[in-house]
Formats: C-alpha cells, structure tokens, sequence
C-alpha cells in the first residue's frame, strides 16, 4: 500500500518536471532572437 502510494507521487514528480521543463523550452524559444525572426520573415 505505502510502496505504491510513494510510486504514484514519485510518477507526479516526473510528470510536473517534464510539464516545467516544457513550459521553460517554449519561453526561451520565445525569446530567442532566431524564433521571432523567424516569425518576422513569413
């Protein structure tokens, strides 16, 4: 029972790391001069 609770929590933790890490990918691609060049010229 507790085994799998700490599993569970263990997979969220994972889950909300990969959700932070993409969230923080998409802001600096947005501010990244390469993207909003990109954006200009099309």
């Amino acid at each position: 029972m507790v085994n799998s609770l700490l599993k569970k929590s263990k997979e969220n933790k994972g889950h909300l790391n990969v959700t932070y890490s993409i969230i923080i990918i998409a802001q600096v691609i947005k501010r990244s001069p390469f993207y909003s060049s990109e954006r200009r010229s099309h």
